[in-house]
């Protein structure tokens, strides 16, 4: 027997075949990489963002304004601690603590709440709450004898 009549043939629907494969396949992959990043970073996530751009002015100015409060932060335990102090070092009691923790990949897991006083200028929150593990930002905003302080700290939840 002759090899080249064993040998197949390559023929007209086997091209087109494999030209369907090929396309099929790129189209499988690009859904797969849209899908993903859809799902890790849907886009800009502030709104009224020229608003915000035109008045950056007056937050910088209540920035430089703001009371020179003591403070740390502590995240452990799935727990969030905020020691607050004046600017004396003296422990501030009685404060009202409102937080906003904000997703920095998604604005549809932000969480809002506030902090309880565990005495000597000490509050804190769980973390539980938190939908998701990863880096987050708390956006504080401690208000004490008619008086506001704004911080904001990023944190990685394991």
């Amino acid at each position: 027997m002759d090899n080249t009549s064993q040998q197949k043939q390559l023929k007209g629907i086997h091209v087109l075949w494999m030209f369907i494969a090929f396309f099929a396949l790129v189209f499988a992959v690009n859904t797969i990489f849209i899908t993903v990043a859809l799902d890790s970073k849907p886009g800009l996530v502030i709104e009224d963002a020229y608003k915000k751009g035109i008045n950056y002015n007056e937050t910088l100015e209540y920035s430089r304004n703001q009371p020179n409060y003591k403070n740390k932060i502590t995240v452990k335990n799935n727990k969030f601690y905020w020691q607050l102090n004046d600017e004396f070092g003296t422990p501030i009691e009685g404060a009202e603590i409102k937080v906003a923790f904000k997703r920095l990949v998604n604005d549809k897991a932000d969480i809002f709440s506030s902090l309880d006083a565990l005495g000597n200028g000490l509050y804190v929150t769980d973390l539980e709450q938190l939908p998701y593990k990863g880096q987050w930002k708390a956006q504080l905003n401690a208000t004490w004898k008619n008086r506001t302080f704004k911080k904001n700290h990023l944190f990685i939840l394991k």
